[in-house]
Order: structure tokens, then sequence, then C-alpha cells
């Protein structure tokens, strides 16, 4: 896969027709399967499914959006977006800019597998340990500069010591293929706790964030949502 880096901006304004602003619905790459501007901001705050995560590595067009969108975080670019293509385009720019934290901006942002279900016992219990597979986010040697004490699992689900897993292409899961950040100690978040036990489920984000050990002032994050189901 070619690591060439995409400027969003420019990029978006080649796919446009002439005269026109970029299109966020508008595919980037060959196929209808292929990921518009849209489904990247989704795939980044959602987490990617087991579909999207084949497409992705199936895809070299795509990867290598996904994989520049991750080195270049929307905090740097929809700004820019919002500013350049007012109108309709620019509402859209400011409402997926909305979800994201103003400051500060991280070095990365991870592709987590989202969509993924948790059964709980009851609303307190502990769940043990749990992964998140990152899809796309971290190259080269990125995954071993991770600074382990520095990792937190917030959102509906709280975990406590991380580690990290190496992929293993012949496990059970689909998203066994991906390097994880594994939490010991998982259990639902104490608004988690009171809205299970006034349902039998909910559907909510997560998130991860963590340092590198050779650039503290680094930070990386990603999200996914996942849904806590009462056994």
């Amino acid at each position: 896969m070619s690591d060439k880096r995409i400027d969003f901006l420019s990029a978006m304004d080649r796919v446009a027709p002439a005269g026109e602003a970029p299109g966020f619905g508008k595919r980037l790459g060959p196929t209808e399967q292929c990921f518009s501007p849209r489904d990247l901001v989704n795939l980044f705050e959602w987490g990617a499914s087991e579909r999207e995560s084949a497409h992705i590595d199936e895809c070299d067009s795509c990867a290598r959006w996904v994989h520049t969108y991750a080195q270049k975080p929307q905090l740097a670019y929809m700004p820019k977006v919002a500013a350049a293509h007012a109108g309709l385009r620019g509402t859209i720019a400011k409402l997926f800019q909305s979800a994201v934290p103003a400051i500060p901006e991280p070095a990365t942002v991870l592709l987590l597998a989202g969509q993924r279900i948790l059964t709980v016992s009851k609303p307190g219990a502990a769940m043990g340990e749990w992964s998140l597979p990152v899809v796309a986010g971290l190259k080269g040697d990125m995954l071993s500069r991770i600074d382990l004490g520095s990792l937190t699992l917030e959102g509906c689900i709280v975990g406590g010591e991380a580690s990290l897993v190496a992929p293993n292409p012949a496990g059970l899961e689909w998203w066994e293929k991906y390097p994880s950040i594994r939490f010991k100690g998982v259990q639902p978040s104490s608004q988690a706790r009171q809205d299970l036990g006034k349902s039998f489920g909910l559907t909510n984000q997560i998130r991860v964030t963590g340092r590198f050990t050779d650039s503290a002032d680094q930070f990386f994050r990603g999200q996914a949502v996942v849904t806590l189901k009462k056994s």
C-alpha cells in the first residue's frame, strides 16, 4: 500500500465538479463501497464494522484516505472545510466538528473496531478483560512506543491496567487480526450502571487515550460505539 499522503481539502476540491464545493457524500474511491468524507468522520467516531474493516484492507485508495485522516485529525481539517465552504457543506462540517473536543489536538487518531456487544450479568458487575482492536492509526513502530501507564478507557465502560495484544490472524473473531489494547477490570461506568438498571441494554460511546514514551507532550485517542446488554 502506498504511503503517499493526501491533503484533504485540495483532494476534495479535485473530486468535486468544476465550480462546486466538494460533496461530503461523494465517494473517494473507484467503487460504490468506497468511503465518502462523511463516512470517514463516522468511522473514527463510531468505530469500523467487520465489513468496513475488510474494505480498508482490500481497497488501496480508501486505506490511504483512512491513514491520512488518522495522522491529520479532523481537528485540523474540519475548520478549514467550514471556512472554505459556506452554506450547507459548511454547516455539515460544523456538525461533524461539534462531536470533537476543541483542544488539544491529538498526534494521531485511532480507528477502533466498533459495533460490538458486551454482555453484563448485572449493572454493577465487572466484565473482566476487554480488548479494543485498532484497525488503523498505528503504523511502523508506533505500537511499541505506547506508554502503557498512560492508557485510559472512558465512556460507558471504564477499565484499569492496560496491555498490548499482538494480532492473531488465526483467531475466531474478525477483529483478532488487528493489534489490540486490552484493559483489565472493565466494568460499566456509574452512569451506565444507572441506565442498565432501567433497561435491558444501552448503546453508547467509549474512548481510549494514551501517550507515546518518546513524546510526552503528544497523545492519541480513539473512540467507538458499543452496546452493553444484560444477560
